[in-house]
């Protein structure tokens, strides 16, 4: 019974060590320095460049023969109307091609990475192709138009 009482006070321990701001702040101090003083690696951090905490995300979504994306040029589909930029696309075969032309055709297996809202993401992945989708996608453009009009506004 003791070392069971040890081992729960040992893990409220580390909770509370994990949970602390404080040891977040001090630990990416010394690694932050370690990773400067020994590798080349740039250091950022690229959830808050990337506003991830705003309601924004970086999500893969993998395409199917019926999807509303597949079998279209990156052009074709003005995402950017809807919040969302192509970041890359792999391939079936493995291939990947980085920040891809708008000539680029997504193809069925193919798994595309993304940033944009989360909500729209998320839909995206689960639109299908025809009419509907189609939209779809102008009830998001409008979405997105009007939140653009908001934030200018401030």
């Amino acid at each position: 019974m003791l070392r069971l009482g040890l081992v729960a006070i040992g893990l409220a321990a580390l909770w509370t060590l994990a949970a602390s701001r404080f040891v977040d702040r001090f630990l990416t101090r010394i690694i932050r320095a370690c990773l400067r003083r020994w590798t080349r690696l740039e250091v950022r951090d690229y959830a808050r460049l990337l506003e991830l905490d705003k309601g924004y995300t970086v999500s893969e979504i993998e395409i199917d023969a019926g999807d509303w994306l597949s079998n279209r040029r990156v052009s074709e589909l003005s995402l950017p109307q809807e919040g969302v930029l192509v970041l890359g696309v792999r391939r079936a075969n493995g291939n990947h091609i980085g920040a891809p032309h708008g000539d680029t055709e997504i193809l069925p297996g193919d798994t595309l990475s993304c940033y944009g809202p989360e909500k729209v993401l998320r839909d995206l992945s689960q639109r299908l192709s025809g009419p509907k989708g189609d939209a779809t996608h102008v009830a998001t453009v409008e979405g997105q138009d009007r939140i653009r009009a908001r934030e200018n506004q401030l």
